[in-house]
């Protein structure tokens, strides 16, 4: 893998930014990615501003929007994560069959 084939998605999560609002944007942001550069491996690089509180340093929303929501729903459609919490290489084969839309419940 070179730096000419990978699709790199950065996404700054703000103190105003809730585990929805980021969840959908970041969703949208690999939709795109899949669009305009189909099976490309993605790497997401994550930052988090503020949402500071117990759950390892951060409030529930952002422990879950980075535990269950990146690791766990997104990261069969990435190569690798790097955000605050953690960073991970998926030992899988990226998959490219994202769905068109994201509906959270």
């Amino acid at each position: 893998m070179g730096f000419d084939n990978v699709v790199s998605v950065y996404h700054v999560v703000e103190m105003e930014d809730d585990f929805e609002s980021a969840s959908l944007t970041l969703f949208a942001m690999v939709r795109e990615c899949q669009d305009r550069y189909p099976d490309w491996p993605r790497i997401v690089y994550l930052d988090v501003n503020g949402h500071t509180g117990d759950r390892v340093g951060f409030d529930a929303d952002m422990f879950e929007f980075q535990q269950e929501f990146i690791i766990e729903t997104m990261g069969p459609f990435l190569t690798a994560i790097d955000m605050p919490l953690l960073s991970v290489w998926n030992p899988e084969p990226q998959q490219n069959n994202l769905p068109d839309q994201l509906a959270i419940q």
